[in-house]
């Protein structure tokens, strides 16, 4: 019998304060303070696959912070945003992963732009948004 195993299943949370700009301000709508285009914006997700290295499962991530062995891709409003960094979510439970990127230029505005996560050539479910002026 043969089995297929995903390397990666990645997916986004979409509860409120799953997306956050640099200073903390949800941004996953409804926003009360959207991501300007050129911030930074925190993107909170599971389903990464390996990582740099071991981790044990039910620990809180402390520094020195595993980060996704696998390539990363986040695209909001359709564009490719410049990942900063892709790891564990400091202070957060191992399997929670933190991907902070940066909003393009250029893109169309709105309360309810599309965001997604590419993980090792796997996608995150479609309909997740931020708010974006």
């Amino acid at each position: 019998m043969t089995r297929w195993m995903t390397l990666s299943i990645a997916a986004l949370f979409i509860a409120a304060a799953s997306i956050q700009a640099q200073d903390a301000a949800t941004v996953a709508p409804p926003a009360a303070a959207p991501a300007g285009m050129g911030s930074v914006v925190m993107i909170y997700a599971t389903g990464g696959g390996a990582m740099s290295s071991t981790v044990l499962d039910g620990s809180i991530a402390q520094a020195p912070f595993a980060t996704l062995s696998q390539n990363v891709v986040v695209r909001i409003g359709g564009v490719a945003a410049q990942v900063l960094y892709q790891g564990a979510a400091p202070g957060i439970v191992q399997g929670v992963l933190q991907i902070n990127a940066v909003v393009p230029d250029g893109i169309a505005p709105g309360d309810t732009v599309p965001i997604e996560l590419t993980i090792g050539g796997v996608t995150s479910p479609a309909g997740v948004t931020l708010a974006v002026r």
